[in-house]
């Protein structure tokens, strides 16, 4: 899971555009990101798990990514804009 955080917060601190995405599965970043984390973690309950005002929260269990994840999908939704929240283990992103 450190690793997992690490490389999250390296790739974050050096954001790409949307428009590096290697993958794109959408146009459009927010479903493009939903797309991915299907990908990875498919499943049959909600993508996403909360909804505030300003944030959106994604129904996968950050254990599970861990096995699964490449630096690659990381520096993906980074620049579809997904952060993660380490002190509560989620990842989200704002709307």
């Amino acid at each position: 899971m450190d690793e997992l955080i690490s490389e999250w917060d390296e790739r974050s601190r050096s954001r790409a555009p949307f428009s590096f995405v290697k993958n794109k599965l959408s146009r459009r970043s927010d479903l493009c990101a939903m797309l991915i984390l299907d990908k990875l973690c498919p499943g049959d309950s909600k993508v996403i798990s909360y909804v505030s005002d300003d944030e959106i929260r994604f129904g996968i269990e950050l254990e599970k990514l861990v096995g699964v994840i490449s630096t690659d999908d990381i520096s993906d939704l980074c620049a579809c804009g997904v952060f993660l929240v380490e002190r509560e283990e989620y990842i989200g992103m704002f709307v």
